[in-house]
């Protein structure tokens, strides 16, 4: 249903535009490109949930969700997150596709029982952007208070005993750091015997939900058969830093309103007609116009740094791994 009512959102809005004077259309197309788009956001704030429930024909012998049913469900909350991610980049005729995926069961499934899958970005290199989703079910409401408070007390203790200096908040003079800074005990408990099921967080959300399986799912963008790095969609789709986070790290233009990033007006003038733009504009700069840009004028670099930039380096430290131990096991 989200993916259907962002279709006729758009075939409406096209219409819209076509059937009204020129500069009537130029405005709502300007209008869209600040209202559609999550322009603002931090990519590390985006959450989508989907809800459903493992119904009898998506189970197994044992009467529990059957594996296959994951990836087929997935699928469908995938897709809907992306398009409420990325409206620019589809509309554009630019388009996404899926490089890997990896299911960590921690917990079956039972038949008729209801869950959620939560999707979120957890990380972009110079070519793949990673998705991260955890299938939960949420606590009945008589234990979902006490269960919250319980494992937030737990997750605390556990990030103390991590060695992670909790107290440590970015600013202008670690921008470059790739992540935050570990105290004394760091050395013990980054080492390889390590487990990270000793977690509250491997089982429990911060809220209390049960977690069932984690995917993580390593997808790339294309216009024709050409890659677009993801730090340049994600921008153009109106992520950024928040405003605090680059304060102090270099020169940046004001935004024209309160509630535009600084870097938005210099995307508008490829994508919005009424700054000189266009769609079509749009899909030549996905499809290598942006390589065209001198380094010291790339506006997505500044659009993604400052704490953005701090957290995707750290969470790519991680999740490399996963793509490297993959990528190994080809050779097996």
């Amino acid at each position: 249903r989200p993916v259907l009512r962002c279709t006729l959102r758009d075939w409406f809005h096209a219409l819209r535009v076509k059937l009204s004077r020129r500069d009537v259309g130029r405005h709502l197309e300007d209008r869209w490109l600040d209202t559609v788009p999550l322009v603002g956001t931090s990519p590390f704030e985006y959450r989508d949930t989907f809800r459903t429930r493992a119904t009898l024909d998506e189970c197994d012998y044992n009467i529990h969700l059957s594996n296959s049913s994951y990836a087929k469900v997935l699928d469908i909350a995938r897709f809907e997150s992306v398009v409420r991610l990325f409206p620019l980049l589809f509309r554009s005729g630019a388009g996404m596709a899926l490089g890997a995926s990896h299911f960590h069961f921690i917990k079956e499934i039972p038949a008729l029982q209801e869950f959620e899958i939560r999707t979120s970005i957890g990380s972009w290199d110079h070519k793949w952007l990673y998705m991260v989703s955890k299938f939960v079910s949420r606590p009945p409401r008589s234990n979902r208070v006490t269960i919250s408070l319980s494992q937030r007390s737990r997750a605390a203790s556990h990030a103390s005993d991590a060695g992670y200096d909790r107290s440590w908040k970015p600013d202008s003079s670690t921008l470059s750091l790739p992540s935050p800074p570990l105290t004394s005990a760091s050395s013990r408990s980054l080492s390889p015997a390590s487990s990270a099921s000793s977690s509250p967080s491997f089982f429990y959300e911060s809220d209390g939900s049960l977690v069932y399986t984690v995917v993580v799912a390593q997808v790339c963008f294309k216009a024709n058969r050409i890659t677009i790095p993801p730090s340049v969609v994600l921008a153009s789709n109106g992520f950024c830093s928040p405003p605090d986070s680059i304060a102090g790290a270099g020169s940046r233009s004001k935004p024209s309103s309160p509630e535009l990033p600084p870097h938005w007006p210099k995307f508008k003038t490829i994508a919005s007609p009424a700054h000189g733009g266009s769609l079509k504009h749009l899909y030549e700069f996905y499809r290598g116009g942006w390589r065209s840009v001198p380094e010291d004028e790339r506006w997505w670099e500044n659009a993604l740094g400052g704490y953005v930039e701090i957290h995707r380096a750290t969470a790519s430290l991680e999740l490399a791994r996963l793509r490297e131990g993959l990528e190994s096991a080809r050779s097996l």
